[in-house]
Formats: structure tokens, C-alpha cells, sequence
């Protein structure tokens, strides 16, 4: 066995959290110390087990949100050999195997101070030898938390990929063999807005429960790594308890298209997904195609060992915050996800009702829905495992390939001319990924089973609407079809101003593109039916809006205030005909259900964007369309403070404050009380002085104390019931000397414990399950 030593900067460490960089950690007696000198903000520093949690809470609050860690890997300058403690039984060598496993168990307690440990001048690190390749493996990496994936990203530019190798340690102490990390083959189109910021990457290796990392060279260590800027990426995804929502059904966006027939599909709120980063504003969304004319079917190439629908929704969690975090994209790559067991998962943010464009098969996302396996059907090494893949998840990938293929007219069974940036090919409407990229995705099982696919597809084409038969009225003022009214309307958009007039059946407004309805006009053309339309708007800031005739403006424009909530109402012989129905596309709820003839239809109290509208006008006495959704979501929140020195003050409504703030007064006590469509109640606790932390008491009850002079030092609320399902509730609290602390919400602690300090106001506002937090997640807690 040959010995090696290591020079200066063979492999170098930086810790980045996402949310910022933690540079390192005061002492905890540092609080006081600081406040004294003033500087709220120079003293709070979370830990790093605290930082990289994207809601804001402790470690141990459990939210399912899955954080990255990300570490940047150098290009050894030199590598002399060393002892692998591993495989040495030479009784020469025991000098040398002391000497690796003293430097790969000492472990500095900074991240920050470990990577200036590796990379200073004049520094030596020991690496070992891990098989007769003489590859040369890092230091043990400590992440900081338990990781669930891991993988490399780099500059999507590069050309080249590194050949590096990576072994865990998981949480019983024992250390995994060594995987080699194959590039993956998912990418945005060539022309996706933000293509510079973009990173390739391996394949995400799951490894379930992992505290620790190492990686290593795969031949010699110059070559290991030719380009720069190469990341190590670890995926945290906590678990969570397994949803009661009633999962959703998938609606087409054609207008031919009945909606009996959608398949199940568990939506992103139900599976814990985070938002998309990108937005219509900033002109990255990768936003949605005219139209879908393929399915690409895919396998995430992971293991296949997961038991059950919440280890499944964990894995797709951590392959979300991979694609965003680790890639620099948008949201998760995929459309739809489908596990072993036969579930859907929608993936990308509107696919459900939109061709979004996702990131799964460039150059050929735009106009195809990708539509991933989870696991790995063929093709994959024997470390991962290479599964047949069952007929559930084959069912399930043939149903919504059909659904929403045959949503725009395509025949799952038929062939299509498809058109990139480059070029024009024919091909199946569903292919596997190997026909459009080079890659064994989806593995050589998986590719066998596509006839299969095909022909369930075929079988679930969502049935066209019957069209009325023309026949001759009995009476020739009384229509035999809405399109006689002749209904058209126009949406004042976000970035956009007027839009053209669509008639009725059509969407008004954009979706997918993250901007809201300013306005809405509606006009009855003149030659038919006599009557009107009449129109009222919830606008922001300004509340409901009177009913406005046809040709005026109902709600505003050039005043940048989002429309949240319609009603529309017929008037005249218009009105005597026919009822009419809309419903709207809401901001992080998507399409609602339908409401009709002056019903509210959108959303109050969650201060959520309209971004698209319909309107149809179906005769009297005729079914309108249907949907298993809540036409209009109405949340409100109420919050009153008990102060020192002053009582109960007046209660406040969702996003505003309670108590006071620059008056060195204490929040004692308050009441806390919500309403929503679904059962539940908003409860909360208290972390009293000279008490600790009260019971959880329930909506209207007394939280804290009254009449004792007590402070309260922290709080927490939560939801119940289904409510808790459908929503967030989000809280922050203002701190005596600190000022205002991060959000956090359901359930997790807000304020300090064990500094003496008091909260003197609190903001609570409720949000649909999953949406992005009001302001900073930051230091929403400490404690000693």
C-alpha cells in the first residue's frame, strides 16, 4: 500500500446556505452584551441547522420544506499517496492509518473555519485511498443536518462534466460504499429566459437519512474536476404526516372538453411543494405553450426502495428544491410525477390546466408534458437498483398522458411533426426521453412499457362535449345555444394593458405568467338577444366596487391594484334566457370553481391576484359546467392584544398589528379567532414569564395572562382540522430591543426564551397551503 500526502488546497470546502451565508456563531451571552451596544442586527446570527430552512423554523419544527446545502469543490493542485484506513492491515502502515483517522474525525465547528482549515497555505490534509485506482477522497464533510439526496451541479455552460464519486455516512455511524454520480439529461430549452444563471447537474443520489459526505476523484484529480465552480448539493427534506385533503382532479384547458373523466391527481399543496422563484415580472418563468403536442416520459433514475405515498411526496420534495436550488431553475422540471404505487403528482406550477413548459428534455419542453416514474426502471448502476416498472405506475402515466393530450386534440395512439429551434421531425405523440435526447432515460424497462402507455392514453381521451343538433325553434326569440347572445369580454393585464376581445367560453387574462387582472370590459354585440352584462369588482385596497353596465371599466387601471374577486349578473331578456357562469384563475389556488349570476367568485382576506377569468352563458334550465373546487375562498383573521398598562386594545384583521411598538409596552395576552370555508379553528400558545409555555387554547380563548403583570416572551399559533390542510397561518412577533422578528408559521415558535425579553406585537396572516412566506424567514426564534 503506498502512503500519500496532500498539498495546499487538494480539495477546498465552502459552506453556502440557501437564505445566505452563516459566517459564523456568537456565544449566547453575546445577546446582552449587544443589546447594550445597540445593534440588534450585528448579534443575530442563526445557526446553521436553523438557517437553511426556508420557512424560518428550528430544525426540529417539521414542515416537509426540503433546504440545500451547496459546497464548492477546487482542482487539487498535487496529490502524493496515502494510507486508506478502510482496507490497510499492513502492521508498517498503522503509523500512517492513526494519522488518516485523527484528521478525518477532528472536524472544526464552523463550516467556514473548516474550509479555511483545507485551503490555507502551507496547510497539509490526509486523503485516503479508497481502491487500487488511487482516487483521493476530501476530508469528512459535516453538513450541519440530515440530508436526504445529494448530487454535483456546475455552469450549465461547461461542456465537460466532473467525474467525481461520493460516499455517506448515515445516521448509525456506518458509511455507504462509493456511487458514481452520472450528468444528468434534463434542461430548460435553449431559449428559456435566465439561461445564464442555469447549472447542470448529476442525477440527485437519494440516500434517505445521511449526517455526513465525502467525495472523491474517479482516476486522477486534475482531471476529476475540469471546469470550475463545481458544488457539492445536499437535499434536507424533513418528513411530515400524511395529508387528509381530498385530492383534486385534473381539468383541461380545451373548451370541447368534459370534465368527467379527470384523473386524481395529488396538487402541490397536497404534496408540500414550495412556489416557483421565477415570475412573470421578473421575465423568467419559463411560462406555457400555445399548445400540447407530445408526452415525454421520463424516470427520476432514484432508487426504487420508497414504501409508501408520504416517502414518495419526501422524495419529490427533495427533487424540487434540487431543480430550484441546486440548478438555478424555476420549479421543478417534471409536469407530472407518478410513483410505483399508481399516484399523480402534479409538478410544474400550472400543469394541471396550462401546457407549461417544463425543464425535462430540452429542446423539446416547449409544447410537451414530461411525465417522471419515480425510481429507476433499467439502465441504472446495481448500487441503485433497476426495477420492472409495475403496471399501477403504467395505468397511471397512460391516464394523464390521455387526459391532457386529448385535451388539445392529439391522439395518444398517433404520430406528430414536432418543431425545435433547429429542426422538424415526426414522431409518436408519446415518447420515451431516449427518442429526443441522448440518454437511457427511461430506462430500458421503462421504454419497453411505452405500447402499454399508449394504449391506456387512448382509452382516456377526455369525451368531447356533444354538439346540438340545429333544429328550427318553436319559438324564434328563445335561443337554442349560448353563442347566440354573442358575449365577448377583455382583460386589462399586469405588463400587458388591454387584451384582445374573446368571446365566451375563452380565457381572459394570461395564466402561468404570475400577473394579475387589472380590469375586466364586457360587451353583447348588438343583433342579439336584447339585455346586458353587468359587472362588479373586489379590487385591492379599495374593497367591492359598484355593478358597471357593458363598455365600462369594472375595476381600474393605471393604478397598478390587482382584481381579487368578480361577480357578474345578466340583465334584460339576456337575463330571462340565459344564467351566466365564470370562474377564476387565483394566485397560488389556480382555477377556482364556478359561480353564477352575481355569486362572489375568487378569493378575500388572502390578498391573492385574479389572473385569468372565464365566462360562459349556458340557456335556463341547462346544466352549467362543473367543479369540484370552491368557486370564491373568503379567510379572515383577527387578533387582539391585552397590553400593559393600556387593556385589551381594538382587534385587527390579517396582516395588521397587534399591541404596540416603540412604547416599551408587554403583550400579556391576547385572542386569536379565524374564518374560513373549511372546519378548523386557529389556536395558540403562549411562553409566559415565571410560566414557561401555556396549553394550546382555541379560537376566542384567552392566551397569556391577565391582571399578573407577566410578560410574554414567545408565541406560536396553529390551524386545526381541514383548514390546517388548505392554509398557512404565518406569524412575527416585535421584541423588546430586537424589533421585529422573521415569519414563521403553524405551529413553530416565534420570539426568544431564556433572554427575559417581551413581545410587544404580533402580525398574523393566513395564506393557501404552500405559498411563499409574507417577508424574511429570518431569526423567526431564539433561544438559550
Amino acid at each position: 500500500m503506498q502512503r500519500r500526502t496532500v498539498a495546499a488546497r487538494v480539495v477546498a470546502l465552502a459552506l453556502i446556505l440557501s437564505g445566505g451565508v452563516v459566517a459564523g456563531q456568537r456565544g449566547v451571552d453575546a445577546l446582552g452584551e449587544s443589546l447594550a451596544g445597540g445593534g440588534a442586527e450585528d448579534w443575530i446570527v442563526a445557526p446553521a441547522a436553523e438557517a437553511v430552512l426556508a420557512d424560518g423554523g428550528a430544525a426540529g419544527n417539521v414542515t416537509g420544506e426540503a433546504t440545500v446545502s451547496q459546497f464548492a469543490v477546487v482542482v487539487p493542485d498535487e496529490v502524493i499517496d496515502v494510507v486508506d484506513p478502510a482496507t490497510s492491515t499492513s502492521a508498517d502502515d498503522v503509523d500512517a492509518v492513526t494519522q488518516v483517522e485523527d484528521v478525518l474525525t477532528e472536524q472544526p465547528e464552523d463550516a467556514a473555519v473548516a474550509a479555511e482549515a483545507v485551503t490555507e497555505d502551507g496547510d497539509e490534509v490526509v486523503l485516503d485511498v479508497v481502491d487500487d485506482a488511487a482516487r483521493a477522497a476530501s476530508p469528512v464533510i459535516e453538513v450541519g443536518e440530515t440530508f436526504a439526496s445529494v448530487g454535483f451541479s456546475w455552469p450549465a455552460r461547461e461542456s465537460a462534466t466532473p467525474s467525481l464519486q461520493v460516499r455517506v455516512r448515515y445516521a448509525d455511524g456506518a458509511w455507504s460504499d462509493w456511487f458514481t454520480l452520472e450528468a444528468g439529461d434534463w434542461a430548460p430549452d435553449d431559449d428559456a429566459a435566465g439561461g445564464t444563471e442555469l447549472r447542470a447537474s448529476t442525477d440527485p443520489l437519494w440516500v434517505d437519512a445521511a449526517d455526513a459526505v465525502q467525495i472523491a476523484s474517479l482516476g486522477d484529480a486534475a482531471d476529476a474536476v475540469p471546469i470550475d465552480d463545481v458544488h457539492l448539493v445536499t437535499v434536507a427534506v424533513p418528513e411530515v404526516p400524511e395529508s387528509t385533503a381530498t385530492f383534486a382532479s385534473a381539468t383541461g384547458t380545451a373548451t370541447n372538453v368534459a370534465a368527467t373523466s379527470a384523473p386524481t391527481v395529488i396538487t402541490r399543496a397536497q404534496w408540500g411543494a414550495r412556489a416557483p422563484k421565477c415570475t412573470g415580472s421578473t421575465g423568467k418563468t419559463w411560462g406555457a405553450a400555445p399548445k400540447l403536442q407530445a408526452a415525454v416520459v421520463h424516470h427520476t433514475a432514484g432508487s426504487n426502495s420508497y414504501t409508501s405515498k408520504d416517502e414518495a411526496m419526501r422524495r419529490i420534495r427533495s427533487d424540487q428544491a434540487y431543480h430550484m436550488d441546486g440548478n438555478g431553475w424555476c420549479d421543478i422540471g417534471y409536469n407530472f410525477v407518478v410513483d410505483k404505487f399508481g399516484n399523480i403528482y402534479e409538478g410544474a406550477a400550472g400543469s394541471l390546466t396550462a401546457p407549461i413548459i417544463g425543464a425535462h428534455a430540452a429542446p423539446f419542453n416547449t409544447g410537451t408534458v414530461g411525465i417522471s416514474v419515480l425510481g429507476c426502471y433499467g439502465n441504472c448502476s446495481s448500487a441503485i437498483g433497476n426495477a420492472t416498472m409495475p403496471d399501477a405506475a403504467v395505468n397511471a402515466v397512460g391516464r394523464i398522458a390521455g387526459w391532457r393530450l386529448g385535451s388539445y386534440g392529439v391522439n395518444p395512439n398517433g404520430t406528430i411533426k414536432f418543431s425545435t429551434s433547429s429542426a422538424t421531425r415526426t414522431m409518436p405523440a408519446i415518447v420515451g426521453h431516449r427518442d429526443v435526447s441522448a440518454t437511457a432515460c427511461p430506462g430500458d424497462n421503462g421504454y419497453s412499457r411505452l405500447g402499454d402507455i399508449r394504449k391506456v392514453a387512448a382509452a382516456n381521451v377526455p369525451a368531447p362535449t356533444p354538439t346540438p343538433t340545429p333544429t328550427t325553434p318553436t319559438t324564434p326569440t328563445t335561443p337554442t345555444t349560448p353563442s347566440g347572445a354573442g358575449l365577448e369580454y377583455r382583460a386589462h393585464v399586469e405588463n400587458i394593458g388591454w387584451q384582445s376581445w374573446v368571446p365566451a367560453g375563452s380565457m381572459g387574462g394570461t395564466s402561468g405568467r404570475s400577473l394579475r387582472v387589472e380590469a375586466l370590459q364586457f360587451r353583447v354585440p348588438s343583433g342579439g338577444v336584447a339585455g346586458g352584462i353587468e359587472c362588479s369588482a373586489h379590487v385591492q385596497n379599495v374593497g367591492w366596487t359598484g355593478f358597471v353596465t357593458a363598455g365600462k371599466t369594472c375595476g381600474t387601471s393605471g393604478r397598478s391594484l390587482r382584481v381579487e374577486a368578480l361577480r357578474l349578473r345578466l340583465t334584460g331578456e339576456l337575463g330571462k334566457q340565459f344564467d351566466v357562469w365564470y370562474r377564476v384563475h387565483v394566485q397560488d389556488l389556480g382555477w377556482l370553481g364556478w359561480a353564477s349570476n352575481g355569486a362572489q367568485a375568487g378569493s378575500s382576506g388572502l390578498s391573492l391576484r385574479n389572473e385569468a377569468v372565464e365566462v360562459r352563458l349556458v340557456p335556463k334550465g341547462q346544466a352549467g359546467p362543473s367543479s369540484s373546487a370552491l368557486p370564491f375562498v373568503p379567510v379572515t383573521a383577527s387578533v387582539q392584544a391585552h397590553v400593559s398598562s393600556l387593556g385589551w386594545l381594538s382587534a385587527v384583521g390579517s396582516g395588521q398589528t397587534a399591541g404596540t411598538s416603540g412604547r416599551s409596552l408587554g403583550l400579556e395576552a391576547m385572542k386569536v379567532s379565524a374564518t374560513s370555508p373549511w372546519s378548523g379553528a386557529l389556536e395558540c400558545r403562549a411562553h409566559v414569564q415565571n410560566v414557561g409555555w401555556t396549553g394550546w387554547v382555541g379560537s376566542g380563548a384567552l392566551c397569556g395572562t391577565t391582571g399578573r403583570g407577566l410578560r410574554q416572551e414567545a408565541l406560536a399559533l396553529r390551524l386545526t382540522g381541514a383548514a390546517s390542510s388548505n392554509l398557512d397561518v404565518w406569524y412575527r412577533v416585535h421584541v423588546q430591543d430586537v424589533g421585529w422578528m422573521g415569519w414563521t408559521r403553524n405551529g413553530a415558535q416565534a420570539g426568544t426564551a431564556g433572554y427575559s425579553r417581551r413581545v410587544e406585537a404580533l402580525q398574523v396572516v393566513l395564506t393557501p397551503k404552500g405559498a411563499p412566506a409574507p417577508g424574511s424567514t429570518a431569526r423567526a426564534f431564539l433561544s438559550r
